[in-house]
């Protein structure tokens, strides 16, 4: 697949609101390393959580901030259904439509 072209990051008092990746294509190992500096752990009165670099937002579970930013502070690129071609903003996002709208066909069509 062909590499990430450019990173732009839009800033507002300087703080990252969001990332355009620009480019045909996208390399998962590089997405998830983006996403990946965009997400710390912190201790809340006493309990451990991820937290979004960007906008603060909480969870205890990593996966709900890493879907979190890859659909809210990624932009310039969708993830296509092989199918249909709707389009979705993560990963996530595309797996639970193909679970959803696409169960009798999902054996057939590679995971995304």
């Amino acid at each position: 697949s062909s590499k990430i072209v450019s990173i732009d990051m839009f800033a507002s008092n300087e703080n990252v609101v969001f990332v355009m990746l620009i480019g045909l294509d996208y390399d998962e190992a590089e997405l998830d390393s983006l996403i990946e500096t965009m997400l710390s752990k912190v201790e809340v009165d006493g309990a451990k959580l991820w937290s979004c670099n960007v906008c603060s937002k909480q969870h205890k579970k990593r996966s709900n901030i890493t879907v979190h930013i890859e659909s809210v502070h990624i932009e310039g690129f969708t993830h296509s259904c092989k199918i249909c071609f709707s389009t979705h903003s993560s990963r996530s996002g595309l797996n639970f439509h193909m679970s959803t709208k696409h169960r009798a066909e999902r054996s057939i069509v590679p995971k995304i």
